[in-house]
């Protein structure tokens, strides 16, 4: 994408730069945008969902709705451990109702003691205790793939998230890694089954909870923060590492709201340029409600808005990562989904035809044509398929 050193604004596409602050432009994301509200679904669900294609409002600067879905799995934690294994057993809720699972415990370098799967056990249990139903389906796969991320309204036990948002408006420090400590109810949005479900869909049944987590507390009236990717900016072919977004509060626009641009999770740029960027046509704000939680591809490009609002705005992040590579899907798959005919007129709303034309943001040709190779070969990968090649 160019450059322009000279500080004028430059459109290219529907991406548009500025190295310095002009008054008709304003800084990044400092205009509100609105989200059409979810909705709400009735019965066992544990989350809300929106289905159908998200569509443009009619003001330029309006985005689409968020895809909520309905969605099991199991949490794996590992760290440097060291020290005899001591086997007992964790409750953790599925659905509104209470399990054991099992795991084993062990002290790690820094002295708190950490909880992980053991990886035959947890299997087992995860196959045995697992509700397809919070398994991502066929479509949902290829929005994470097209999109870089996928939303989940969570139905957590009433009071939960005024406790977490209470334990965190009370904290004096950043616990860094150790928030999870400091609140651990946070635990039980990680344990949720529309999480697991959709984290067993995307990296595999032994997928782990990675160590490193981080409260992000934006607070009263500062500014934004510019785009970037969390990465290292590779375009890789396999769907490896998440994040893991949870909100305990609702997110109005005026207080800061995390904002991503989807399909940017394969574009490889300088975080020194994209810091130059300004709004991009396309761009999503979390502005959602309490209990929300975010899966997204690692390198998908984020940012904050200012918050111009006299609260804390909450956000604590979670790392997940893939233990081994498929064998098979690990989602609610159809076989015959992609078994449809190529739609050269981009009109069909099926997997094969979204995953091969879906364009969230009007990327031009050139670029929409590398996306599509990556995104064909990360779905072979999630298939199993040994030589995963493009379509």
């Amino acid at each position: 994408m160019p450059h322009n050193s000279l500080g004028r604004g430059v459109r290219s596409g529907h991406f548009t730069t500025s190295s310095t602050p002009r008054p008709d432009r304003p800084s990044l994301l400092s205009r509100p945008t609105c989200l059409q509200p979810p909705t709400r679904v009735s019965g066992s669900g544990c989350c809300t969902s929106t289905r159908g294609r998200p569509a443009f409002s009619p003001r330029s600067w309006d985005i689409h709705p968020l895809n909520l879905s309905r969605t099991t799995g199991r949490k794996s934690r590992r760290t440097s451990l060291t020290g005899p294994t001591t086997p007992y057993t964790t409750r953790s809720s599925t659905g509104g109702r209470s399990c054991s699972s099992p795991i084993s415990r062990r002290p790690s370098t820094t002295g708190t003691w950490t909880s992980w799967d053991t990886s035959s056990s947890c299997r087992n249990w995860r196959r045995s205790r697992m509700d397809k139903s919070h398994l991502l389906t066929d479509m949902e796969m290829v929005g994470f793939l097209v999109n870089g991320y996928h939303l989940l309204e969570l139905d957590l036990p009433e009071g939960l998230n005024e406790r977490i948002a209470g334990r965190l408006d009370e904290l004096d420090h950043n616990p860094g890694d150790a928030i999870a400590e400091e609140v651990p109810e946070l635990w039980q949005a990680v344990e949720h089954p529309a999480v697991k479900g959709a984290l067993v869909s995307l990296l595999g049944e032994d997928y782990e909870v990675q160590g490193h987590r981080h409260w992000h507390c934006k607070q009263p009236h500062t500014g934004h923060m510019s785009w970037h990717q969390d990465s290292t900016n590779s375009r890789d072919t396999r769907i490896d590492r998440l994040l893991g977004l949870f909100y305990p509060t609702d997110i109005t626009p005026e207080m800061g709201p995390t904002i991503i641009v989807p399909g940017t999770q394969f574009r490889n740029a300088p975080t020194d340029r994209m810091a130059t960027y300004t709004n991009i046509h396309g761009q999503v704000p979390m502005v959602v409600k309490a209990g929300t939680f975010a899966l997204t591809h690692y390198d998908l490009w984020h940012g904050t808005a200012a918050n111009r609002t006299s609260l804390k705005r909450h956000m604590i992040k979670f790392l997940f990562r893939r233990v081994r590579d498929n064998r098979a899907p690990t989602w609610n798959h159809d076989p015959e989904a992609m078994d449809v005919p190529t739609a050269w007129g981009g009109k069909r709303d099926d997997p094969k035809n979204v995953l091969s034309f879906g364009n969230p943001i009007g990327v031009g040709q050139s670029d929409h044509y590398k996306e599509r190779q990556i995104r064909w070969k990360c779905w072979n990968n999630l298939l199993g398929v040994a030589d995963a090649t493009d379509r």
